[in-house]
């Protein structure tokens, strides 16, 4: 069984990734709510609630999706894919120190 402290989400580096998916997100997901259908948006009567409803969705849909990757992800990102590969964290000796 793994330990803790080798699971991929109890690093700073997949916090940072999945946090970074997370903000862009929320943005989509706002722009989405904004413009939905419309070709000219009405910013004078835009309901904020809703849009802060959809994207704090986004945002947690999005965190949702990381903590699931977690368990195929490459060298703790948040990533599904070998596509991103970690940076070595900073403050971190290595075993051979």
């Amino acid at each position: 069984m793994t330990s803790p402290e080798s699971s991929s989400i109890f690093t700073v580096t997949f916090w940072k990734d999945a946090v970074e998916r997370s903000v862009k997100s929320t943005a989509q997901a706002a722009v989405l709510a904004i413009a939905g259908n419309d070709v000219v948006v009405d910013f004078w009567n835009l309901d904020v609630k809703q849009i802060i409803g959809v994207a704090a969705s986004g945002a947690v849909l999005s965190l949702l999706t990381s903590l699931a990757s977690a368990p195929f992800s490459s060298r703790g990102t948040a990533s599904v894919t070998n596509a991103i590969v970690a940076a070595p964290e900073l403050g971190r000796h290595s075993k051979d120190e």
